[in-house]
């Protein structure tokens, strides 16, 4: 069987961090049977996406420089490559440039609004979900228990063993999704699913006063013959690849302990949305207590 590629993108927006534990954890749940390639834009704009890339995958980092490194001819060729069968997962930023409209930080000075080309999501993802985000520090960061809807995943009920319904997950800047089910309106097709929700804990980044009941932080949405899971939040992120030090605020202090308590259930959820979308996951990335990383 030839070998696929699980392509990544590194170049202008993408974090560092984000790039570097993203390699390392699709490398351990993917790297059984596909080759995990870094990419830059230049790639993503010539043959890179065919015929061997079984998945484009987009870091946390910046929406802007993404936006700037991709409009045009780039995201046209991606969006065309998922249409005809390919899949997109975006985590946090590449959530917010896989969406049709970002608003992040509205009214603020870090404030980034407009539409967005690519367009995987028909509507607006709008954050930070939680206030407090910084680009130079780690303050905004927490761990957020992220209610996942196991019914809306291609797995069998026995994926989940006996995990809790409730996820501790790494959060850092993403936002939610309005989705037609959180405007109140009558979904009009099945083309966007929510597969897993904020706490009610989230607040509306036009007025912080406002909660936000049932927030989508990760979908599934169908572009013609493909799809795309956008994330809000960073089920990628191991507790292991945290220096504690770096979380000091009330929210976070206790951040990777929490995280390493949830560790096996973290990595079932992100199995999940890989094996959603049709991925082959190795299942000793699944496994309660498991081998050393690479």
């Amino acid at each position: 069987m030839a070998t696929l590629n699980v392509l990544v993108y590194n170049g202008p927006g993408a974090g560092p961090n984000a790039h570097v534990f993203l390699l390392r954890t699709l490398r351990q749940f993917l790297g059984h049977r596909y080759e995990v390639v870094p990419v830059g834009p230049e790639a993503l704009g010539g043959e890179q996406l065919e015929p061997k890339a079984a998945v484009l995958v987009m870091p946390g980092g910046r929406d802007m420089p993404y936006a700037e490194a991709m409009n045009g001819q780039i995201n046209a060729r991606i969006r065309a490559w998922v249409c005809k069968g390919g899949r997109y997962l975006g985590f946090c930023a590449g959530g917010y440039c896989g969406s049709a409209r970002c608003e992040f930080e509205p009214g603020t000075p870090m404030e980034v609004v407009g539409s967005r080309e690519l367009g995987l999501f028909p509507g607006t993802c709008v954050g930070g979900a939680y206030p407090g985000y910084s680009y130079r520090s780690m303050d905004g960061a927490r761990a957020v228990e992220a209610i996942v809807e196991r019914a809306a995943f291609s797995v069998p009920d026995t994926f989940w063993k006996s995990d809790p319904a409730r996820v501790c997950v790494y959060y850092n800047g993403g936002g939610y999704f309005l989705t037609d089910d959180l405007a109140g309106r009558e979904p009009a097709d099945d083309t966007v699913s929510v597969l897993v929700r904020y706490p009610p804990d989230v607040t509306d980044p036009h007025d912080r006063a406002t909660r936000v009941t049932g927030a989508p932080a990760v979908i599934c949405c169908k572009a013609g013959a493909g799809m795309a899971i956008l994330s809000g939040l960073h089920p990628e992120y191991a507790w292991d690849d945290l220096a504690p030090s770096d979380y000091t605020q009330p929210h976070n202090e206790t951040l990777v302990a929490q995280l390493r308590s949830h560790d096996a259930y973290r990595r079932r959820l992100l199995g999940a949305m890989l094996a959603h979308m049709g991925l082959d996951v190795d299942p000793a990335a699944l496994v309660d207590s498991p081998g050393k990383l690479v």
